[in-house]
């Protein structure tokens, strides 16, 4: 495994879709921007998460294959809706 840059990032944990996008390159960045969140939006939790590990694929694992799924519209199941 190569070694990969460390990287903090900001997350709102009262939201289940949060959109921490950017990466911190010290804990102190994300901590202070963590702060200046929370300022901006009481009562809601952000979180500092560091990347510990990270993996990717080189090519796709033969034993997972994908799976084709049909619309609503494309199923004659005689239910109408």
């Amino acid at each position: 495994m190569e070694k990969r840059a460390r990287y903090w990032m900001v997350w709102n944990a009262g939201h289940p879709i949060s959109s921490a996008r950017h990466r911190h390159a010290s804990r102190a960045s994300a901590e202070s921007e963590a702060e200046r969140l929370a300022a901006q939006n009481p009562g809601q939790e952000f979180v500092v998460l560091k990347a510990v590990s990270g993996v990717s694929a080189t090519r796709p694992d033969p034993k997972f294959r994908w799976a084709v799924f049909k619309t609503s519209h494309e199923l004659d199941d005689g239910i109408p809706f």
